[in-house]
């Protein structure tokens, strides 16, 4: 179709508002926990010695202990010392209990407290955080016996990536991708906000599984809108763009979180930058074209050609002329269809065998990708030093991945990028423990792991959608998407399990899943400088194609043998179609 082979005014402004809204993507969402549920280090809160007890009291210098201040002492006699976390040569307070009140004014006089008895912190905390930082753990207290309420936060935002992964690709194939967009960043912009004034902890749960459900959803859609929306030879570029601009988010975290160092303020700027950019997406982002004439809305997409011509000042074929001639492009396997099954659904990737095949397949490496880029996102405190450089790292290393993610899938296509990309991640991920005696080395390898998987996340993205007829698109990426949460669900239990057995496990285990993921891969067909599959026997074709490649790539053989392994495939694709329907 003509209207779609064009990049004009009208695509240009879509897509600048979509590269927009991407830079407040999962990267961001997920990450502020960083910021959002900091907990500093703590102790007990000493009327007579602290002052006013103000959750979130902050001091820049180092905290107090008996070697280092002159209140050392006094506090020696209020709070036990134990050995820090971070450092086990080094003694500090015990961050979750105190000394009996009572039997200190009965022992002021002796020099050791080892006969007291231990109590908890019944009059607070005492918090210790740079910059000004008042983060929701400090204000809400989520430490000690209620340190495990905070750790819901990001859990809860993993189930809503889940939950709208599969019902938020469902309201974009059945409503529209457009209405599914608007609607889920109303919601996500409103419940930022909300989460900004909660006074509530508990509630956040329910907001926090909003944010997560609508921010995938919001991705998805997004990029199921770039595919369609873009022709062919720009949608690599425009589809990598948007990674990009997500990494970019990554890399601004910190520095919004350094700037507004209040939790509060950073949602309150997250949630206003969101609606702020509401009235664009409904000016320039449109209904996606595919959508409209595959779901025979002929009169919707006539219109919508109509300002098409009218903005790219473009004249193209007359509207209901093109509608008519798109509708004849319809095979009679599809005529069919339409008449007896008007309604796509979940159970066609079960139904339809080489649905199955690539919804597995692609389920695989979406799962392996999200626990091995997780598992080295949690992985890098490794870097040591500011945790808002740190973080800053973690983000930057993204970029050059979805670059090397474009390049590779602008020359070997989506199969093979993913193939090189994860097929390095892994051997980066199984050597990582071998080298842990020379410290900085295995870093840099975890780092250049993270650098790969990170561009082997950014393929999946543009590549799914590339296997998969028009009505199916935004579910393949629902389904996939749903199996990587889990993935991200079950990563911070794989990291204790590292913590508590041996610190080898996390990147054997994401080694492995990686590597599977890359041999699974080499069983689907190669999309290359094809177009998108419109129809079921558009997406079919695709496998033939494949075949047929294959074939005349076998140079070794005379032409009659090419040709009769090409009629081999094609009769094998035409039993497999019959036993189906």
């Amino acid at each position: 179709m003509e209207a779609r082979q064009t990049l004009g005014l009208f695509e240009k402004r879509a897509m600048i508002v979509l590269l927009v809204m991407s830079f407040f993507s999962a990267n961001v969402i997920v990450h502020c926990n960083v910021f959002v549920l900091y907990s500093p280090p703590h102790r007990c809160y000493v009327s007579g010695i602290d002052g006013s007890n103000i959750s979130g009291t902050t001091v820049a210098e180092l905290p107090p202990t008996p070697t280092n201040s002159s209140s050392g002492n006094e506090l020696y006699m209020f709070i036990p010392t134990k050995k820090s976390n971070n450092d086990e040569t080094t003694m500090w307070w015990d961050q979750c209990h105190r000394y009996n009140y009572d039997e200190i004014q009965d022992n002021a006089t002796s020099a050791t407290n080892v006969n007291l008895t231990i109590g908890g912190c019944d009059e607070g905390w005492k918090y210790y955080a740079n910059n000004g930082e008042i983060s929701a753990v400090m204000e809400f207290d989520l430490v000690c016996n209620d340190a495990w309420l905070a750790p819901l936060a990001p859990s809860f935002v993993m189930f809503g990536f889940m939950a709208g992964s599969m019902i938020g690709s469902f309201l974009s194939d059945r409503y529209g991708r457009r209405f599914a967009l608007i609607l889920t960043w109303v919601v996500l912009s409103l419940s930022t906000l909300v989460l900004a004034v909660t006074p509530f902890w508990s509630i956040s749960y329910v907001l926090w599984f909003l944010i997560g459900f609508c921010t995938i959803t919001r991705a998805t859609t997004s990029m199921v809108i770039v595919n369609e929306l873009t022709p062919e030879k720009y949608r690599r570029l425009t589809s990598s763009v948007m990674m990009a601009v997500c990494s970019f988010g990554y890399m601004a975290t910190p520095l919004m979180a350094y700037v507004l160092p209040n939790w509060r303020h950073q949602l309150i700027l997250l949630g206003g930058a969101q609606l702020s950019l509401l009235l664009p997406c409904i000016c320039y982002v449109k209904e996606s074209l595919h959508w409209l004439i595959q779901n025979k809305k002929y009169e919707a997409a006539t219109i919508l050609l109509q300002e098409i011509s009218r903005i790219n000042k473009k004249e193209y074929e007359e509207p209901q002329l093109l509608l008519a001639t798109q509708a004849t492009e319809l095979n009679e396997n599809q005529v069919k269809e339409s008449k007896n099954k008007k309604q796509t659904s979940y159970i066609d990737f079960v139904k339809y065998s080489f649905l199955r095949r690539r919804v597995l397949i692609f389920s695989m490496a979406w799962f392996s990708t999200t626990v091995s880029y997780y598992g080295l996102s949690l992985n890098t405190n490794n870097l040591g030093g500011n945790r808002y450089l740190t973080c800053f790292i973690a983000g930057a290393v993204d970029f050059p991945g979805d670059l090397l993610c474009f390049f590779l899938i602008k020359k070997i296509g989506g199969r093979l990028s993913f193939v090189t990309m994860a097929g390095v991640c892994s051997i980066c991920l199984l050597m990582t423990p071998i080298l842990s005696s020379a410290k900085w080395v295995a870093v840099t390898i975890s780092m250049i792991g993270k650098l790969f998987i990170a561009g082997a996340f950014a393929n999946n993205y543009l590549f799914t959608g590339d296997l998969f007829p028009t009505l199916h698109r935004s579910q393949s990426y629902g389904a996939c998407s749903f199996i990587s949460r889990i993935g991200g669900i079950l990563v911070p239990f794989m990291l204790q399990l590292g913590q508590s057995v041996h610190e080898s496990i996390p990147y054997f285990v994401c080694g492995t899943v990686t590597l599977f993921a890359t041999m699974a891969m080499y069983f689907l067909p190669e999309t290359k400088s094809m177009p998108l599959p419109d129809t079921m026997e558009d997406a079919k074709l695709q496998d033939r194609n494949s075949a047929r490649v294959l074939c005349y790539r076998n140079s070794g053989k005379k032409q009659e043998n090419k040709e009769t392994e090409i009629d081999s495939a094609n009769d094998e694709l035409t039993r497999q179609e019959t036993k189906e329907v």
